[in-house]
């Protein structure tokens, strides 16, 4: 997200929060895709949940969600100019409220 031989952020998030109405097509593939990549985390959390890798009680469907906005919160302050120590702060509190056994 922050190296110095590529564009900050994550293109797909980027695209998908600032695309205008003549990319509509963009943005759907970019959505559709991205409903592929939360249904396969949702279904991967499903799993972790039953196995007792995450406890009982979770929402799967909140987590995978929660993961969703740290990730693009992420990108868009990287793209914004955020240094590696900032995002690494904020992966770092992100880590820190999930939930354990």
């Amino acid at each position: 997200m922050t190296g110095q031989d590529d564009p900050h952020g994550c293109l797909r998030v980027i695209a998908t929060a600032t695309c205008g109405d003549e990319a509509q097509s963009i943005r759907a593939e970019l959505d559709a895709r991205g409903d592929v990549i939360r249904q396969t985390i949702v279904e991967r959390f499903e799993r972790a949940r039953a196995e007792g890798d995450l406890p009982a009680h979770i929402d799967v469907e909140g987590i995978t969600d929660l993961l969703k906005a740290l990730l693009q919160g992420i990108s868009l302050q990287a793209a914004a100019g955020a240094t590696r120590e900032d995002l690494e702060r904020l992966v770092e509190t992100g880590l820190a409220l999930w939930p354990s056994r």
